[in-house]
């Protein structure tokens, strides 16, 4: 996989560039790979992050020299224009702080579905806030943004989460522009970090961290902070029943913090648990093939 994404990155038409490869002391050929390679481009380090992708986003913003950072992580691809795209972008508004794309996930069996995908050419702050539909590995970012703003928070508790919270520290100050083009490829496959966190409750639960990391930082208040929690406590509650969960109740419903309206959405739910209804809901939860994106 590492050789595949080598290769779709030293194809980019745009071809001014640093590759930085930052290896976690792995245990199999990563540097053998990396090395095989005669290109100038590419620089190689070490460097241990116990289990933070943060801390090694970090590490190669550190080494790196150019105006400019993209992200692709060792099991993703990029299609051979998007770099030249996304700098084509930046040059035309220079109120843009960042470029994201349009993608989509594949796995061994082809491709799983629409990645980032938004009919909107710029996403807003509120927007991102209720739906992070910005893939990590279609981004570019100014390096002096990322200066401004602060680079990927390290923390342990919002681990996976820490692209969402920096999109939305971005976007709170800067344009974030979309090209609708399709640009990048997300893989999905069992050995990968976030493939855990790409379905079910847990995605709402790191959105929940990020919420607080933002609160603390200030870049939200606390009435905002009340009202994104309560929507996703609507979300992981409706889930939760949708996946067959024996522990939610109607006193569990009534003391979770929700607005009326979506108290009484879940309830109906709950109410429908043993009707078709609820397993036409189930089955289609459980096909559904379209990543939540961190």
């Amino acid at each position: 996989m590492l050789g595949e994404t080598i290769d779709s990155i030293l194809n980019q038409t745009f071809k001014d560039f640093e590759l930085i490869v930052v290896d976690n002391y792995s245990t199999d050929n990563t540097e053998e790979v990396v090395r095989s390679y005669n290109d100038k481009r590419i620089r190689y380090f070490k460097n241990k992050n116990n289990g933070l992708l943060a801390v090694n986003r970090n590490f190669a913003i550190k080494k790196s020299k150019g105006d400019y950072i993209a992200v692709c992580d060792d099991d993703d691809l990029w299609m051979p224009g998007k770099l030249e795209k996304q700098l084509a972008e930046f040059e035309k508004d220079k109120e843009i702080g960042l470029v994201c794309t349009n993608g989509f996930s594949f796995d061994e069996s082809g491709e799983r579905g629409g990645l980032g995908k938004s009919r909107n050419e710029y996403f807003s702050f509120e927007k991102l806030l209720i739906d992070n539909t910005i893939a990590c590995c279609s981004v570019m970012i100014k390096r002096n943004i990322l200066d401004d703003v602060g680079w990927f928070d390290e923390s342990q508790d919002i681990t996976t989460g820490e692209d969402y919270e920096l999109w939305l520290r971005i976007a709170k100050k800067y344009k974030i522009r979309y090209i609708s083009t399709l640009l990048a490829k997300y893989r999905v496959h069992a050995g990968a970090l976030h493939s855990t966190y790409l379905y079910g409750i847990k995605p709402s639960e790191v959105t929940k961290k990020v919420y607080e990391k933002l609160l603390e930082k200030q870049i939200i208040d606390v009435e905002l902070y009340k009202r994104l929690c309560d929507g996703l406590n609507h979300r992981i509650l409706t889930i939760k029943l949708i996946d067959g969960d024996k522990t939610i109740n109607v006193e569990k419903i009534l003391k979770t913090r929700m607005t009326t309206w979506e108290k009484s959405k879940v309830m109906v739910i709950y109410f429908l648990h043993r009707t078709k209804i609820l397993n036409i809901l189930r089955r289609l939860h459980i096909q559904r093939n379209i990543p939540h994106i961190r």
